[in-house]
């Protein structure tokens, strides 16, 4: 007997179980497809960001060193038209490089900081990415096995109404393609239904004329009645034609027809009795409750 994993296994490797599978994924798919759209967007966003940090530093740098050059420049006309020392002009020159290099250092410790904000930025955007991507195929791998249960019980639902249904009449092959149920289980179940059913089981052919009589006491319908009468014969199998019926010789075209026409009137009314009597004998088989209490017929 399969186990639900092994049943279940089965139906996932089916061409049903593949379509519902490749519908997911075809949804996984396209939403992974989405995050690695935007991923990419932001990086491209992030890298233009980043490289336009050093570009606009560079402007800055470039600004401060021109400044730097004009302020030296008037400075030397100033020194040379007051008449400084040498001494004097260069501590002031010292003063004035020293002021630049403090705030080119400023700015490119500024730029050096916006950089790294850019790199992490971009580092973050990975990490969020990984993290969308693994969010969606847990997400998928879910929505996907729950539609597979899902169906996986729809068919199992299906098959078992079937298979009840059939069984209500006797046929329990139904329960073959439903996973769980044994041989041995079914044969178990129909001869259940047989002992329950014992005239509905003999009308279908699932039980011979012998066993119907075994298992009710009475003629089962259709074959002789035990005391004889307008027909004989074995009791094993359903009465039917000229081979059951009595020797009827001597008697006229009229007489004979109207004899077979009473026997058959006869058989008929043998029928209901023995329909009636085997109900009456499996109902006496049967437990019932009286009282609120549980009873067994011997």
């Amino acid at each position: 007997m399969a186990t639900f994993e092994e049943a279940f296994k089965t139906y996932q490797d089916s061409s049903r179980g593949q379509t519902v599978s490749g519908m997911y994924d075809a949804q996984r798919n396209a939403e992974l497809a989405g995050l690695k759209t935007a991923y990419d967007q932001n990086v491209s966003n992030q890298e233009a960001a980043k490289a336009n940090i050093s570009k606009q530093y560079q402007a800055s740098a470039n600004d401060l060193h021109s400044q730097f050059e004009r302020n030296r420049r008037n400075n030397n006309m100033a020194f040379a038209a007051n008449g400084l020392n040498t001494g004097a002009v260069g501590q002031a020159q010292l003063a004035q490089s020293s002021a630049y290099q403090r705030d080119y250092g400023a700015l490119r410790g500024k730029e050096s900081q916006d950089i790294a904000e850019a790199e992490r930025g971009l580092a973050d955007l990975k990490v969020a990415y990984q993290n969308a991507i693994q969010q969606a195929n847990a997400n998928g791998d879910y929505k996907k096995m729950a539609a597979l249960l899902d169906d996986y019980n729809t068919q199992y639902n299906t098959l078992l109404n079937q298979a009840q249904t059939l069984a209500s009449y006797g046929d329990f092959s139904g329960y073959s393609a439903i996973p769980g149920y044994t041989d041995q289980q079914i044969g178990n179940m129909r001869s259940s239904w047989i002992a329950q059913n014992p005239l509905l089981a003999y009308n279908t052919g699932a039980i011979t004329a012998d066993q119907y009589y075994k298992m009710t006491g009475q003629q089962a319908p259709g074959t002789a009645s035990a005391g004889g009468g307008w027909y004989g014969g074995s009791s094993g199998s359903k009465g039917s034609g000229g081979s059951n019926l009595v020797d009827l010789g001597g008697l006229s075209p009229e007489e004979i027809n109207r004899s077979r026409r009473m026997g058959q009137i006869i058989q008929n009314a043998n029928a209901t009795q023995a329909a009636h009597e085997a109900r009456l004998a499996a109902a006496n088989r049967s437990k019932y409750i009286q009282n609120g209490k549980m009873y067994t017929t011997q």
